[in-house]
């Protein structure tokens, strides 16, 4: 059967719907604030030699990335099976973006640290990810779901979103955050990267769901906005694509 939400929507679209969103927003912030403490994510600080050349990459990176989306929404719908057409165009549009990193990654001879995966910083990420995952199931009151009513196909479903998150997260947060805060600095680095993700999805959002553009549009600023923070504290992509990952699984429990 097929999993019937659409990534991205809050069901009902209610003001408490809202309010819980807003919440483990500012909870994710307040984790990842306290978490940047840590000696765990003090260790070995990235630096890259050219941070323009980095920085004109990554838009270069980004660039195809827009292709791939624009070219996905000219494709016949495709379903991969137990998931709908808009969670399907969502794993072929996170690999289409995850291919050229990978490319660039592998022609300019440059470690995998420098698309936010670092090994030194891995442990305390999981840590970090998992104690985010924690905080986003206890703050929308989905703890006896997840304990008592998980079915095999919610199983996969996360099991699908981890995948996808991983993608997404380390081209946008990983490969192109870093090296626009490298080269224009951490903050407008963090945003216009945020800016770059939200755009990314707009093909998607525009013909999955129109009459809900403009909240999907939203949740997608606010939570690309979270995500490039726990970037900024960690370094290193996988807290924040265990977060968005969960974050987004909930949505269908």
């Amino acid at each position: 059967m097929l999993l019937r939400v659409s990534m991205g929507m809050l069901p009902g679209k209610s003001m408490d719907s809202f309010l819980l969103t807003l919440s483990e927003w500012i909870g994710a912030v307040a984790v990842a604030l306290i978490a940047g403490i840590s000696p765990k994510f003090r260790k070995t600080k990235l630096v890259f030699k050219f941070p323009r050349r980095e920085g004109i990459v990554s838009l270069g990176v980004f660039g195809f990335a827009m292709l791939v989306a624009l070219i996905q929404i000219s494709l016949r719908p495709f379903t991969i099976a137990g998931l709908t057409a808009d969670l399907s165009a969502r794993l072929f549009l996170a690999f289409g973006a995850l291919a050229p990193v990978v490319v660039a990654l592998w022609r300019r001879k440059q470690p995998v640290r420098s698309a936010g995966w670092a090994r030194d910083k891995l442990t305390g990420s999981l840590q970090l990810g998992l104690a985010l995952a924690f905080l986003t199931i206890f703050l929308r009151g989905k703890f006896l779901a997840v304990i008592t009513h998980l079915t095999g196909q919610q199983l996969y479903l996360l099991g699908f979103l981890l995948v996808v998150c991983l993608a997404e997260e380390t081209v946008f947060r990983g490969y192109i955050q870093l090296r626009l805060a490298a080269w224009w600095g951490s903050n407008l680095g963090w945003l216009a990267s945020a800016g770059m993700f939200v755009l990314w999805q707009l093909p998607r959002l525009v013909t999955s769901a129109p009459a809900q553009l403009p909240l999907n549009l939203l949740l997608a600023a606010g939570q690309s906005l979270v995500a490039g923070f726990i970037m900024q504290r960690s370094q290193h992509a996988l807290a924040p694509a265990i977060y968005r990952a969960v974050s987004g699984w909930l949505l269908f429990l």
